[in-house]
């Protein structure tokens, strides 16, 4: 798959890292990185906060850990001055398909869930569907 796919680190086992004391996280971020590249040869230099979440904290470990940027769930768009270790993005679901994919992608989807004040992740369909 390495060659049609780029895999990076998302941690050992998926925790909330803020939740997480220190040395915990230390070894996450670590750890995930050195498996990566020793045992699977992986070019590891990007990281993934699982579930979107992170402290400054977590920034600094990876940093420490030697990882080029990080990827946050936090919606919007990246500029030259955003700070490499919180970089945004726009989430699309598996169960998206190719109308959702369109109308995440165009920036619609992220105009309606600001304006309605929706976190990343949150249903639209659970936030509107049946309200009268």
């Amino acid at each position: 798959m390495r060659r049609h796919f780029d895999f990076q680190a998302h941690t050992l086992f998926h925790l909330s890292l803020p939740r997480c004391s220190y040395e915990e996280v230390k070894n996450e971020v670590f750890q995930c990185r050195h498996i990566l590249e020793k045992d699977f040869g992986l070019k590891t230099n990007i990281f993934s906060y699982p579930h979107g979440d992170y402290s400054d904290r977590d920034i600094e470990l990876c940093r420490k850990a030697g990882y080029d940027c990080a990827i946050t769930i936090d919606y919007s768009f990246n500029t030259t001055n955003t700070d490499l270790f919180r970089l945004k993005r726009i989430c699309i679901n598996d169960t998206d398909g190719i109308d959702g994919l369109a109308v995440k992608a165009s920036g619609l989807w992220g105009f309606i869930t600001n304006m309605f004040g929706i976190k990343p992740g949150y249903r639209w369909s659970r936030h509107v569907v049946g309200k009268k």
